[in-house]
């Protein structure tokens, strides 16, 4: 093994059994090339199981040493070939095709081949594979464990859901990557280790928790030079984070929040990589949302913040070409997709961004969970953000207001949501001293004729309500970043829908952040609001 001079400082992010594991400050180490006397020792010991296979051919250790050897020589089309053909137990011959199909990324494949090997392996080994308990936290994890292996189906389906990476790859990469490490355990267990240690509930829990060992080097302890002496570091995959959801979206997904995700936390639980995403970056955009019936359209732009990634990658929001969807061949630059999903069970609904333009998709009118994902597969880079949307029942001759979907400045105000869609801001800022433009619908409107009065502020955020009070009611001057307007509008509605817009000019002094709020008002005094967050910025 290479000698190398990576170290812990003294410090361990977690503590398991006798293992002390901490984040690197930075994704850059790679593994060195095999040694040519291990790659000619692994060889050697490739063809003496390939001997003892012949004499033993059910034998599931040795079947699965083969698997484990050839997968390690990146000879992975043998170690498929070996696994497909094995004359062990059904459900292990399984369990081992999905694990070379997850080595190579793909996913798909492997989460159905898992779910296949789950299905027909004998039932306690299920319930042990299946078995979340340590990757969940506190009370939570107890709660777990209390329950009896079939009334935990439910609590493992939303688990899954929530810990899917990017919904727009085919397959759960999370949820693939937790099976291929039981395998990889019981292959371990019952192997040597170059840690020279027998395998203990502390290696399980550093496999489960962490993921498989990439690489190794020797470091020498300080203050001998004796090779026996050495102690032996080994790292994980570059660009780990924890896509496990935090516990209290577990507990409820509806409390899911713009920007509240974490895939980075201190002293993270486990940790999951890509070998495709080494770099996460933040992302910004808007969700829009327009009632249709019994259906709602979603109306989404975005991509990356402008910011810089090191030396070599710099990622500006709502640019690059577009490449093809993760999964088999993530060539090309950037890309941008919308995922929809209302539940556990549900097929997500997709829609692709190309070159940052606004993408909108048709779902049934029902409460679901955004997520915005954002992949630029030639320079290693991701980002991701997840909201639940709350799309409210109402009546049909309830009045009703859509979101505020916030424009770029177009010549001439949209007169409907088709013509709105294209001009979609990717994100919520906008500099000072710029018209921003506004759409949004109004549904429940009398197929007659009838007036609507609208009130429309801009605001900034963080006056107390004395103070706001004050300046409505002109006791104290309006301070000069405030913008309002009132007007009424005689309508008549079309399939009781009707499309507004108009264009605000801000303020030179407006800068920060702002609410625009939108109050609707029929003669009854029926009222509807609708608000939005926008930054003014240089």
């Amino acid at each position: 093994m290479p000698w190398g001079t990576g170290s812990s400082g003294g410090r361990c992010d977690v503590r398991i059994g006798r293992f002390c594991y901490w984040h690197d400050d930075e994704d850059s180490w790679m593994p060195s090339p095999d040694h040519e006397e291990l790659v000619r020792r692994r060889d050697d010991f490739l063809a003496s199981l390939d001997s003892a296979s012949e004499s033993v051919p059910a034998d599931e250790w040795i079947i699965a040493q083969r698997v484990r050897y050839l997968v390690e020589a990146e000879r992975t089309d043998r170690a498929l070939a070996v696994a497909r053909n094995c004359g062990a137990s059904e459900w292990w011959c399984a369990a081992l095709q999905g694990y070379v199909q997850h080595h190579v990324g793909a996913y798909l494949a492997a989460d159905t081949t898992f779910s296949a090997a789950l299905q027909i392996m004998p039932e306690q080994r299920r319930c042990e594979w299946n078995d979340l308990s340590l990757l969940l936290r506190g009370s939570q994890r107890g709660q777990y464990r209390e329950l009896a292996c079939g009334d935990r189906t439910e609590f493992e389906r939303r688990f899954w859901w929530l810990a899917d990476p990017f919904y727009a790859v085919p397959g759960n990469e999370r949820r693939s990557e937790h099976y291929y490490r039981v395998v990889l355990n019981e292959i371990l267990e019952e192997s040597a280790s170059p840690r020279r240690m027998r395998w203990g509930r502390d290696n399980t829990e550093l496999l489960v928790r962490f993921g498989r060992t990439i690489g190794w080097e020797r470091q020498r302890v300080s203050g001998t030079m004796s090779v026996s002496d050495a102690s032996l570091i080994g790292h994980h995959r570059n660009g780990g984070r924890q896509f496990v959801s935090p516990a209290e979206y577990l507990d409820d997904p509806t409390t899911i929040a713009a920007g509240h995700w974490e895939l980075d936390p201190v002293n993270s639980r486990s940790r999951f990589a890509l070998p495709e995403f080494v770099h996460y970056a933040p992302i910004e955009y808007q969700i829009a949302t327009f009632m249709r019936g019994d259906s709602v359209i979603v109306v989404m732009n975005g991509g990356w913040t402008h910011q810089r990634l090191g030396e070599d990658i710099a990622i500006e929001a709502g640019t690059g070409d577009s490449a093809e969807v993760a999964g088999e061949g993530r060539e090309g630059t950037s890309r941008t997709a919308l995922a929809l999903v209302p539940d556990e069970v549900s097929e997500p609904s997709i829609a692709l961004s190309e070159g940052g333009t606004p993408v909108s998709v048709v779902v049934a009118r029902t409460p679901m969970l955004a997520s915005v994902e954002v992949w630029n597969a030639r320079d290693s880079v991701a980002g991701r953000d997840r909201r639940w949307l709350d799309v409210a029942e109402r009546s049909v001759d309830e009045l009703g207001v859509s979101d505020i979907l916030l424009l770029t400045q177009t010549d001439s105000l949209p007169t409907s949501l088709d013509d709105a869609i294209p001009h979609a801001r990717p994100n919520r800022k906008l500099p000072p001293t710029e018209r921003i433009d506004l759409f949004w619908e109004v549904y429940g409107v009398d197929e007659g004729r009838e007036t609507l009065h609208f009130a429309l502020s801009v605001e900034k955020v963080g006056k107390s309500f004395l103070r706001r009070a004050a300046e409505w009611a002109g006791i104290v001057g309006s301070t000069p970043d405030i913008v309002r307007l009132r007007w009424s509008e005689e309508v008549s509605g079309s399939m009781s829908i009707t499309a507004h817009s108009v264009g605000v000019q801000l303020q030179d002094k407006m800068k920060g952040e702002y609410a625009v709020t939108l109050s609707v008002r029929r003669a009854t005094g029926e009222e509807k609001m609708s608000a939005r967050r926008i930054e003014v910025r240089e």
